[in-house]
């Protein structure tokens, strides 16, 4: 007898942590939002797909568009005022063209954005799965002590060690199925890679955000139909970050954002 209650119970934290999540009544209408909301941020004046130049930039005067900035060590000035001390600088528009000052992992550059983009204008979407409810999970979330970090390697191949809040198990197909998660302001990020990176989706794999357990709880869900293409899948002038080996799955996800066509 107390050994049939032992395991019970197993299967009850089993099927607590792991297995296909609730799916509510408005999960369809709820996914379309979230995809016209990712639509809207890729194509505003702004966007990753209005991307038209990154220059890195070194000590001394770089002109572009028309105009010209002087960096001296950390520091750059536009027009003889302090435009860059650290922090990605304000946006700054130049006709039909806006740009900003940013640093990553150690290098400083121009990114610029030109507003008026007929293939940008014509995006509709890039190509999807079908919506597959089975590939939203229950996820136990394991978190790491304080301090814990990832090394993550972008595609300009600089390493950068980003804290690390903790690692997220899932099940699929009856296999236990582990993602180390980044840390986010309101969710988790997640950089994977699967067997679909092959044909299907993009080479260098995707990306994804997921809810913080509620507080004193360990489960979260995971939504792989909400798996997105990172910028450098259409665009050159990225810096993105690329799957750390520990997410690399052995599995295919066929849900969220196909490959680029």
């Amino acid at each position: 007898m107390k050994s049939t209650l032992v395991i019970v119970a197993l299967l009850a934290i089993s099927c607590t942590h792991y297995g296909q999540a609730p799916i509510p009544s408005d999960y369809e209408s709820s996914l379309d939002e979230w995809m016209q909301t990712r639509h809207q941020s890729l194509t505003n004046p702004t966007g990753w797909m209005r991307l038209s130049d990154m220059i890195w930039i070194e000590n001394g005067v770089t002109s572009f568009l028309g105009g010209e900035v002087e960096r001296r060590d950390s520091l750059v000035f536009h027009a003889d005022t302090l435009l860059f001390n650290g922090p990605d600088s304000e946006i700054i528009a130049s006709g039909t063209h806006r740009w900003r000052i940013v640093k990553r992992t150690g290098l400083v550059g121009i990114r610029i954005w030109n507003t008026e983009n007929a293939e940008v204008d014509a995006f509709t979407g890039f190509p999807r799965y079908a919506t597959d409810t089975t590939f939203v999970r229950n996820a136990r979330f394991r978190a790491n002590p304080a301090g814990t970090t990832l090394p993550i390697v972008n595609v300009l191949g600089k390493v950068e060690d980003l804290p690390s809040p903790g690692v997220l198990e899932f099940d699929l197909d009856g296999e236990v199925h582990t993602l180390h998660a980044l840390k986010g302001e309101t969710q988790m990020f997640v950089i994977f890679a699967d067997e679909t990176n092959r044909i299907d989706t993009y080479q260098a794999g995707r990306f994804m955000y997921i809810d913080y357990p509620i507080e004193g709880e360990d489960r979260t869900v995971i939504d792989f139909n909400k798996a997105y293409n990172p910028p450098c899948a259409f665009s050159e002038f990225t810096t993105c970050q690329l799957p750390p080996k520990q997410n690399v799955l052995t599995v295919s996800i066929t849900a969220g954002e196909k490959r680029p066509k």
